[in-house]
């Protein structure tokens, strides 16, 4: 009789064990599911056009860095050149030498022809969003204009409308 008892109660929690791996399979959503939503949100996401604009901003960003390291390259560095009489990309420090006699150096002037790239690039930028706010702001004040004079046009239809009624009852 006692393995009788001993068989029903493992078989008992054999079923349990069962059901709760069961619960937890069905709490876990399936790898496929997951990919699929994940997937959804994705192509959800391309849909909004924010990845479109954001391309075409690292698109022209990369061009007109292109521009202003040529800028910077062949017209700005060469007038400082005339004027000091060294290219600015050559200043450099010696800080020693190496066994065979080559000396390590310093490039401090590609340094500061990158940082004159970046002061030009920040500054552009700056004055483009500048220039986009105050744009915005005449867009903002041209319309608010437009919505009070086609207002006041609808007043004025209306009351002329109301007048004409009036005058033409009393006649």
């Amino acid at each position: 009789m006692n393995e009788l008892v001993k068989e029903e109660k493992t078989a008992e929690n054999g079923l349990k064990e069962d059901n709760s791996q069961k619960e937890e399979k069905q709490k876990k959503p399936k790898l496929r599911v997951r990919f699929r939503a994940f997937f959804k949100d994705f192509a959800q996401f391309l849909k909004q056009g924010d990845v479109v604009d954001l391309a075409v901003a690292f698109v022209v960003g990369a061009a007109f860095r292109a521009i202003v390291s040529s800028l910077v390259a062949d017209i700005i560095m060469p007038l400082i050149a005339a004027i000091g009489g060294v290219s600015v990309a050559d200043w450099t420090i010696v800080l020693n030498y190496a066994a065979d006699g080559t000396p390590n150096l310093l490039n401090y002037g590609k340094f500061i022809q990158a940082v004159i790239d970046f002061v030009i690039i920040a500054l552009s930028i700056f004055v483009a969003v500048r220039a986009l706010k105050g744009f915005r702001g005449i867009v903002g004040k041209s319309a608010k204009a437009v919505r009070e004079t086609l207002g006041e046009i609808t007043k004025a239809m209306n009351g002329n409308d109301g007048k004409e009624k009036d005058a033409s009852e009393e006649s």
